[in-house]
């Protein structure tokens, strides 16, 4: 995987401050594969960002936005640039973050804008500290310094293992009912998955479906109360008991195929049944991908990122000055209906982050 740091130059202005249109001006620089010269890239920074999510491209906006000059580092390659494609696709439009923008600039630096750089098609294997500064090591050995962490890892939706769920994956499977769903209006979808999270996105996903078909494994809807009633009012979605998928199937090509329908058991009587549908959302227990933090901040039983117990700062992890956001976070929006958007808690912490830089120089 190559390496491509991404920093200011000079490009087209985006339109109102819309934050698409920002991230967009970094998809276009990252297609551009821009690199900055080698005595820049050792500069240390006030904020590193591990992972370029949702959450944390949020954050890295918003710090870099009011003056934290930020790194954010992802594994994904310009080509791939996964998180800042989903980035675009799922965030809201927010007004005022180009704010600091000079007037009579219209074609400013973005790291004059934005004080940020991106380092992508890197792997960070793990995460320390040299007395007050922060260090992000990579896979190659090379070391990040900064001030701050903030750790936005993300988790991986844990998969079905059944035939056709690697080839209709994007084709008819998806993860994002925010990112997917209303490609899906007026049309057929099967749910798999409940809990509260599940289930909250079935309710969201019936407002312009026409059918929502939730596949429940167990023998009641393992969600809470009030939410199962939510559920249980909407006459375009149904629940199916004791289910599970045995087989995705489709039509077309490799490169070219679509999820048509899938196939269902019930556990007890083991009858199957073919479903026609347009789209599968599946919503199972995340993994998050922490495997490199072990020993580095504390981690719940699951891998986690926990937070310290702290009424003034909300992401920061056991370590001080190490911050956490997104799916990564112990307790965070993979299973909390009422949690803020993952763009949402990326911008609180960046925001959480600054106050305690600026804090940490008073301190000094």
């Amino acid at each position: 995987m190559s390496e491509s740091v991404v920093n200011g130059t000079d490009r087209p202005q985006v339109g109102r401050g819309k934050i698409r249109g920002a991230v967009k001006q970094l998809m276009d620089l990252m297609a551009d594969g821009l690199s900055v010269p080698a005595s820049d890239r050792d500069k240390p920074h006030d904020l590193i960002v591990v992972g370029g999510g949702s959450a944390g491209l949020a954050a890295a906006m918003e710090a870099a936005l009011t003056g934290v000059n930020t790194l954010v580092i992802d594994r994904a390659d310009y080509e791939e640039a996964r998180g800042a494609v989903d980035f675009v696709r799922c965030c809201p439009e927010l007004e005022g973050w180009l704010a600091s923008r000079k007037p009579g600039k219209p074609a400013a630096p973005l790291s004059e804008c934005y004080n940020l750089d991106m380092l992508l098609g890197k792997i960070v294997t793990s995460i320390g500290h040299e007395g007050r500064c922060k260090v992000v090591v990579t896979e190659e050995g090379k070391e990040y310094r900064a001030k701050a962490i903030l750790l936005s890892p993300g988790a991986r939706y844990r998969r079905l293992g059944v035939p056709g769920e690697e080839e209709f994956m994007a084709a008819g499977i998806h993860h994002c009912s925010a990112c997917e769903g209303l490609a899906y209006a007026g049309k057929e979808i099967v749910v798999v998955g409940s809990g509260d999270f599940g289930i909250k996105e079935a309710i969201a996903l019936a407002e312009y479906a026409s059918l929502v078909t939730v596949l429940e494994p167990s023998d009641r809807l393992m969600c809470s109360g009030p939410l199962a009633e939510a559920a249980n009012r909407l006459s375009n979605l149904e629940v199916r008991l004791n289910s599970r998928v045995l087989e995705f199937d489709g039509d077309g090509n490799q490169g070219n195929c679509r999820l048509r329908s899938v196939k269902v058991e019930e556990y007890h009587s083991g009858d199957t049944e073919i479903l026609p549908v347009d789209a599968v959302f599946i919503f199972m227990v995340t993994e998050p991908n922490t495997d490199f933090l072990w020993g580095a901040v504390e981690l719940d039983p699951w891998g986690f990122i926990k937070t310290a117990p702290n009424a003034d700062l909300t992401f920061q992890t056991s370590h001080d000055g190490i911050f956490v956001a997104g799916d990564a976070r112990s307790n965070s929006i993979r299973c909390a209906p009422e949690a803020q958007p993952a763009q949402e808690e990326g911008v609180a912490a960046a925001s959480e982050i600054r106050r305690f830089l600026e804090n940490t120089e008073v301190a000094r």
